[in-house]
């Protein structure tokens, strides 16, 4: 044979074992990146062995869960009790590095009250308010150099003197339309129930409007609602197979219907892997959501507009937070020797997101496409004066915890939840109005309604013991979401930077008895400094506003807001902003319709409780059965 014979027969013989050595190799470095790949558990905190073992971690149990019950909060909720312990760890999705969930009120106020250096708003959650509202502060890093300025601009929009000089007349003024309008139902329907998730959030948006622009009955939902039903009074309404009644509603507001609309697309944020991908995304290929945009813009441009008129005409008092904030830009622009400028994005944005709130409430970067003309201007950008509104509330209600636009959904829940809880405890709605009655004594004998200023200024603790009762037992926003900053230790373990920690406002601590965790572990100042007290595992999970009262050293029954664990608007710097508002108006709506209905029991279907996750956590149905606490009213 040939040298070239054997030649050709040696490279014939080794190309099998060429290609196995290749194929061996890619296989090899395939496996290691697939180990690489695999999740990486922080040594010491519980974890699923399973989902340590995918590389999606917990997402395909998150989404099994999802189908079956429709949320994933609820899975959330459960980690610490199935892993018995108040800090446990998860991954959401692949290549990512673990999520901590924290289930121990103690450790979360010390983190959220004395260490907001170590643990910032997450970068997920800034993404989501980014794309719609880049200018608001709720879409900021602490760190950002331009959230202390921004926060600046409205920081005067929480104080006592405007919500009750400003804020409370509209939330007073709103809400009687809205009784009206359920007076006006009760009769109709005659002790049916009637689906009222609708009216409760035309309320609150109507009020974030008001709030936030000052705007009147014309463009009031509410009243639209209850101008249409009088001239349909009489006539009959469809029955359903349950027995409620269907009341017909009218169309809604283009600009009101625009607000509510991009409340829902803030909302989507949160459910995208991608936000700020996902907004501009919708931006270029929805041009409902482009319409929407460009009719808020050019509602919040004409309110502007109308504020300057009336202020340069002298007789334009301080009636919106929109006016409030153009009177701060005409100072600042004055003392600083310029011109004011008032279609600035950084005001409409504070501007906007203050009327939605949520949109004050969670919301979101940097850059929004441009969109057409307006009034002469060459671009506008998505401002967010209709977001932050809502998002005050939110973050309160969102953060106040959606509203509508945030504030709506946050208020909307909150509002459902305590009409569903004065239907399903008797007692508590008779002991309320009793309260109510005794301290607006002069209202009552007089068979009139209590004034926005009898409301806010009279203490009621059992209304202040209802209100915080029902954001113990159904916080719109129960979980709170940091990212650690630095790397650190929590419960002492190490955590790295960049990792995400949920603490849970909803589940142990709150409805369900502790998950003890050795106190030698906790920081000093979190043994040291914990000043809230801790409730009754034999009926934490029970609607008792009766555990918020105490009686002080002059022997008169006081509110104790720090009666135990809470976290229904976060705590610390970074806390819902809108808190105050939430508070205010929540205190007016549960006071003026306990005044003037009575709540009546429903039937096991209707007064189901079951929810879904938005921005906010909603009940799936929100019914009321009305007659007149006072045929005076």
């Amino acid at each position: 044979m040939t040298t070239e014979a054997k030649g050709t027969l040696l490279a014939v013989l080794q190309a099998p074992v060429i290609t196995f050595l290749y194929l061996a190799t890619a296989a090899s470095l395939l496996y290691l990146a697939y180990l690489w790949a695999l999740p990486k558990p922080i040594p010491g905190i519980p974890y699923d062995e399973r989902a340590s073992k995918r590389l999606l971690g917990n997402l395909p149990e998150i989404r099994e869960h999802k189908r079956r019950t429709g949320r994933v909060r609820s899975w959330i909720f459960s980690q610490p009790q199935r892993h018995n312990s108040a800090l446990v760890q998860v991954w959401l999705g692949p290549f990512q590095k673990p999520s901590l969930i924290l289930a121990d009120f103690q450790e979360a106020q010390d983190i959220l009250l004395r260490r907001s250096k170590e643990f910032d708003r997450s970068k997920k959650s800034l993404q989501s308010f980014a794309g719609p509202v880049p200018n608001h502060h709720i879409a900021m890093a602490s760190s950002d150099p331009r959230f202390k300025g921004n926060k600046d601009i409205v920081r005067d929009l929480m104080t006592p003197a405007f919500l009750h000089q400003v804020s409370a007349p509209q939330i007073h003024a709103k809400t009687v339309t809205l009784i009206d309008l359920w007076t006006l139902k009760a009769r109709i329907a005659d002790g049916r129930p009637f689906d009222a998730r609708e009216d409760i959030l035309d309320a609150a948006v109507d009020i974030i409007n008001a709030a936030a622009f000052g705007l009147d009955d014309s463009m009031s939902t509410v009243k639209d609602q209850l101008n249409a039903l009088i001239t349909l009074e009489g006539k009959g309404f469809p029955i359903n197979s349950d027995g409620s009644i269907q009341f017909p509603r009218v169309p809604q507001n283009p600009e009101i219907a625009a607000i509510q609309a991009i409340g829902d697309h803030i909302g989507e944020q949160f459910k995208s892997m991608f936000p700020r991908f996902h907004h501009h995304y919708k931006v270029l290929t929805h041009p409902t959501l482009s319409n929407n945009i460009a009719r808020k813009e050019k509602l919040i441009y004409d309110e502007i507009e109308k504020a300057l008129v009336r202020l340069r005409s002298g007789t334009g008092e301080t009636r919106s937070a929109m006016d409030h904030i153009i009177q701060r830009e005409i100072g600042a622009a004055a003392k600083a020797g310029r011109k004011p400028y008032f279609h600035s994005r950084r005001i409409h944005d504070e501007a906007g997101l203050q009327i939605p709130d949520e949109t004050e409430f969670h919301l979101l970067t940097d850059h929004l496409p441009a969109f057409r003309i307006l009034r002469g201007r060459s671009r506008y950008k998505l401002h967010s004066f209709v977001m932050y509104v809502i998002l005050i509330s939110v973050e309160c209600f969102l953060c106040l915890c959606l509203f509508v636009l945030s504030f709506g959904t946050a208020n909307t829940h909150y509002n459902a939840g305590m009409i569903k809880n004065m239907a399903d405890y008797p007692d508590a709605q008779k002991n309320l109005r009793s309260a109510l009655r005794s301290a607006y004594a002069t209202a009552y004998s007089n068979g009139r309604q209590p004034t926005a200023v009898e409301v806010w200024k009279t203490p009621v603790p059992y209304l202040d013991a209802v209100l915080e009762e029902s954001l113990r037992m159904d916080p719109p926003v129960p979980v709170t979401n940091r990212e650690t900053t630095v790397g650190t230790v929590l419960l002492g373990h190490k955590i790295p930077k960049g990792t995400n920690v949920f603490f849970v406002g909803n589940g142990p601590d709150f409805q369900h008895p502790s998950l003890p965790f050795p106190d030698a572990v906790r920081r000093e100042s979190s043994r040291v400094k914990h000043a809230y007290g801790r409730w009754d595992p034999a009926d934490m999970h029970q609607f008792k506003p009766e555990r918020w009262l105490k009686v002080n050293a002059d022997g008169k029954e006081v509110y104790d807001n720090q009666s135990g664990p809470i976290l229904a608007f976060s705590l610390g710097p970074r806390s819902c902003f809108g808190r105050r508002l939430a508070y205010l108006e929540t205190r007016i709506v549960l006071a003026l319709l306990v005044w003037n209905f009575e709540f009546h029991k429903l039937s096991e279907d209707l007064s189901s409780h079951e929810a879904y996750d938005k921005i906010t956590t909603t009940p799936h149905k929100c019914f009321v059965a009305l007659s007149k606490a006072d045929s005076r009213l």
